[in-house]
């Protein structure tokens, strides 16, 4: 049976902390040295130092059978819980758990009950501040596979069978339990063992002895929880030592006493967390109190501890001169500020140092973060750029001008963007935007446009030694500083990331060793202060050290390339996939991390743009141990999977599911594609299938669209069609002679290859564009060509466009029946595809035709069925369009309640579409209805507050 002991009792507006013992441990022995006495031992030294009170969960964990037999997991969960919301000393109190072992996997279970399983404990898991991990196996104990060995003496109780090393339970829990992390903002904090357990009296009885001199409880991959933003604290003790500090010097005492004062007490005032029972208010008069951080654009930072400005490695390390210098900047009016120096040197560190403090001291500031992508052109600023701002698919710089909100955008990894004279050119038109300002890190100089960068330089000899010495494994030995710093500063040059990468090496190289290494090889490649296209030298030769150390790990290379894909993260679910396709083992990503290669935010996985950049041109290019042709294969089948299912013209949940999830990792795609050109063995099947599923995306990404067609027509990748894609995206950006040409190249291909539908295609394409242009003869020909070769072909959604487009030139020319027959021709073709949108758009056309006929009932009817497609197709220009028209049939029938109805989800709708002319087309409209500017400006106020 579980119950609670107290240990201290602190001050009454201060949380309270639990701690939790683990596999056949003991309520107080667990935590408590033998030096020590039971009223004065490490429980009671937090309580005096943090003034918390102080408990400590006794429940049954007993390790062999010759103990009371222990309850599986679940059941221990919800028993915790119920004890939990029993204690009256509790109600209401700001929880903290300190756990070791298994009490980290009972913590975890008891929470996730507590959230989805049993509505009566939510209220205890809303006050859970922050959770310790010591020692606790995330993914399995070599303490399982042991008590196997020798069963027949331990007989082993539910909870130790539950630490199997990939035990699908534990992996269960683990998702269950990021997942709750991320909606309920639980901080967490992990130590781990570095020694295995001496067998005897003192560790798990003197008979084991027989069996094994020491045991590695937890191995270092297991202590990892994959959570946000957390990397284990590695400490020399071992499974048993680990949580008996003998005194208060202990780094395990100091550092839990910071980690609870500094990050996660101060959270029970910053969530509204009292002590009166009922916490935070989410709930006011019977409606729900609104979190404005959910309804803020995606690159809006909510304040100075949004994740994306946590330092990476837990602090900055020198820079105060540059960081004071970037916070004058962002204190001041100056409208922009560029950030300098080489790759890994520290200038994103230096940004987000001083943005955190600028957030934190300024009233109400506004400030977006942009990171954007490697190789990015101005189209892809502005595309990135719109997207931290709520606008997707932003087209055109003049679009993005016109509806970029006043604030403050910090623009990281700008360099490629800066290598571009229209880059230049639109970053210029940008700081020329009243109330824009631009901060931005980049390798390349902008002085002739923004005046002299704040310079980043390597760091100082104190701060990189003090670096060097946090991240060296604490088991090996490092010289003395003077020593020390002929290889730090000597060799490394002092530069931030290469600091880190050869620090985190000590894991497998001994110092001596290490520098062996540098003297026979890196010395010659050691940075002369001069970068080259890439990177330093300094860092090329570190991170080929690192590749070298992880190489012998199954399929580390891999995923470290497959990662640098994602410029925008990866998710924690696309690389379970992706692992899961290339049979490559988690303890792959816990390498990458340990080296410090990745970090989490969030629930996505980021590398350092330098570290990608190196994987990504190591791999197509097959040096250092990568090899593109044996990394690239899940990610190529699991994006082929989507694209085909994306390109269906059917209306599925999963169709636009696979849609949406195309588009949001369309810049991915884009750099996949690109390597695999880049390979010397490409795999053309998979280059001309993706091609052609990508045919109608393209269309929605248009701002990126053009580089990577222009790079597939080069390599001769479906070249009529790629050419036709680029057609398309010419005629809708205005291009008419530059659209007609490249469909009529299209045209020629196709003929040349003999391929009817290519050649239909094209021709409907042809005459989309003559009729555009009021060349209603050329484009009926055109037409009716085209008409001819997709019946050939037995194409019936070639057919079904080409009679919708013979539709629209009778109803220019007022032949009204010729245009509803072909119509209605039209639309039974696209309901036997089927194909939504195209019925939605005849739809559309019909209640047009029916509108100026005076039909305006029946016209509502046939645009009230268009308005239910394109929202089953998440289309929001036809959407707008149709509502717009909607509401004016409601005018027109004198049913102005409804019409007002309709008119709100039409200026939803407009917004959504961020399209230029349906917002005109509103505006337009607006007048003919009287009342409805009102209403109009009345939302509009509403969106800008």
């Amino acid at each position: 049976m579980a119950r609670l002991h107290p240990i201290y009792s602190g001050q009454s507006d201060r949380p309270a902390i639990l701690f939790v013992h683990g596999l056949d441990g003991h309520w107080l022995e667990t935590w408590r040295h033998d030096a020590c006495s039971k009223d004065d031992c490490w429980p009671h030294w937090v309580g005096e130092e943090t003034g918390c009170d102080i408990w400590s969960l006794e429940y049954d964990a007993a390790l062999s059978g010759w103990l009371d037999q222990a309850m599986p997991l679940p059941d221990q969960g919800s028993q915790v819980m119920d004890l939990l919301a029993s204690a009256p000393a509790l109600k209401g109190k700001p929880l903290v758990f300190v756990t070791h072992s298994l009490g980290g996997i009972l913590v975890k279970t008891a929470l996730v009950y507590g959230a989805e399983e049993d509505r009566r404990f939510q209220h205890i898991v809303d006050h859970v501040l922050g959770v310790v991990f010591i020692a606790t196996p995330h993914s399995g104990a070599q303490l399982a596979t042991l008590a196997r060995v020798i069963k027949y003496l331990l007989r082993i109780n539910p909870p130790v069978g539950n630490l199997e090393h990939h035990d699908p339970h534990l992996r269960t829990l683990n998702r269950r339990y990021q997942t709750l992390v991320k909606e309920r903002g639980i901080e967490g904090y992990v130590y781990a063992e570095k020694r295995g357990v001496k067998i005897g009296p003192r560790g798990f009885g003197g008979w084991l002895r027989r069996i094994e001199p020491t045991v590695m409880v937890v191995d270092p991959g297991s202590t990892d929880p994959s959570l946000p933003e957390i990397q284990p604290i590695s400490l020399a003790e071992d499974h048993i030592s680990i949580c008996k500090p003998p005194d208060r010097q202990q780094q395990i005492h100091l550092s839990l006493c910071h980690v609870l004062k500094e990050k996660i007490i101060p959270l029970a005032g910053d969530r509204g967390m009292g002590t009166t029972g009922v916490g935070l208010k989410l709930l006011e008069s019977g409606t729900a109190q609104e979190n404005p951080a959910a309804h803020m654009p995606p690159g809006r930072l909510v304040g100075p501890d949004d994740n994306r400005l946590s330092p990476r490695e837990g602090k900055v390390y020198g820079r105060k001169t540059q960081e004071n210098d970037v916070l004058a900047f962002l204190k001041g009016s100056e409208p922009v500020k560029v950030v300098g120096g080489v790759a890994g040197v520290g200038k994103t560190e230096v940004c987000k140092a001083a943005l955190k403090t600028w957030l934190h001291t300024s009233p109400r500031p506004v400030a977006y973060y942009v990171r954007v992508p490697d190789r990015a052109r101005s189209a892809d600023l502005v595309l990135q750029v719109g997207k931290a701002v709520g606008i997707e698919n932003c087209e055109s710089l003049a679009q993005l001008l016109g509806v970029i909100p006043v604030g403050l955008y910090y623009l990281d990894n700008l360099e490629s963007v800066a290598d571009d004279q229209e880059g230049r050119n639109a970053l210029r038109d940008l700081a020329q935007k009243p109330g824009v300002r631009i901060l931005a890190s980049s390798r390349t100089r902008l002085d002739t446009i923004f005046g002299a960068p704040i310079e980043i330089k390597c760091l100082s000899a104190p701060d990189a030694l003090a670096l060097f010495r946090d991240l060296w494994p604490p088991t090996q030995t490092l010289p003395k500083d003077d020593e020390l710093q002929a290889f730090v500063i000597g060799k490394l040059g002092g530069h931030a990331l290469s600091l880190v990468l050869v620090a985190r090496l000590g894991m497998c190289l001994s110092f001596d060793a290490l520098r062996r290494r540098w003297d026979e090889e890196g010395a010659a490649l050691a940075c002369d202060g001069v970068e080259d296209d890439t990177r330093t030298s300094n860092l090329t030769f570190n991170l080929r050290l690192t590749a070298e150390v992880l190489a012998p790990t199954p399929g580390a290379l891999s995923v470290w390339v497959l990662m640098a894909l994602f410029e925008e993260g990866i998710p924690e679910a696309v690389l379970e996939e992706v692992e899961r396709r290339g049979q490559w083992p988690t303890l792959a990503r816990h390498r990458l991390a340990v080296h410090h290669l990745i970090s989490k935010r969030g629930d996505r996985w980021f590398l350092p743009p330098p570290v990608a950049r190196y994987a990504r041109y190591a791999a197509v290019t097959e040096q250092d141990g990568f090899c593109w042709r044996k990394s690239r294969q899940p990610i190529l089948d699991l994006f082929l999977v989507f694209a085909e299912k994306a390109s269906s013209f059917d209306s599925s949940p999963e169709t636009l599911k696979a849609k949406k999830w195309i588009l949001e990792f369309f810049n991915t795609i884009s750099i996949v594609i690109e390597c695999e050109l880049e390979s010397n063995v490409q795999n053309k099947f998979w280059l001309n299938r993706m091609s052609y599923f990508l045919r109608d995306i393209y269309q929605q990404r248009i701002a990126v669209s053009p580089a990577l067609l222009r790079k597939l027509a080069d390599a001769g990748i479906q070249p009529a069609n790629t050419l036709r894609s680029l057609g398309d995206l010419a005629s809708r950006l205005g291009q008419v002679d530059k659209a007609r040409s490249l469909y009529e190249k299209a045209l020629g291909l196709s003929q040349q290859e003999q391929s009817g539908l290519g050649q239909a295609n094209a021709l409907k394409a042809l005459g989309d564009l003559a009729s555009r242009l009021g060349q209603v003869d050329k484009a009926r020909s055109l037409y009716e060509t085209a008409l001819g070769l997709f019946q050939q072909e037995q194409h019936g959604l070639g057919q079904a466009n080409t009679l919708h487009g013979l539709g629209d030139l009778a109803s220019q020319l007022g032949q009204v029946d010729k245009a509803r027959s072909l119509y209605e021709k039209a639309l039974g073709l696209f309901q036997q595809e089927p194909n939504g949108l195209g019925q939605a758009n005849t739809l559309k056309s019909l209640g047009a035709l029916e509108y100026r006929l005076g039909q305006v009932d029946k016209a509502r009817s046939l645009y009230e069925k268009a308005v239910d497609l394109y929202r089953i197709e998440q289309e929001p220009l036809g959407l707008a369009y149709s509502l717009t028209n909607l509401a004016l049939c409601f005018e027109v029938l004198k049913n102005l309640s409804k019409r007002n109805q309709v008119l709100k989800a039409a200026f939803v709708a407009s917004r959504d579409a961020n399209n230029e002319i349906v917002q005109i087309y509103l505006k337009e409209a607006i007048p003919e209805m009287p009342g409805a500017d009102v209403l109009y400006d009345s939302w509009l106020k509403g969106q800008s507050r």
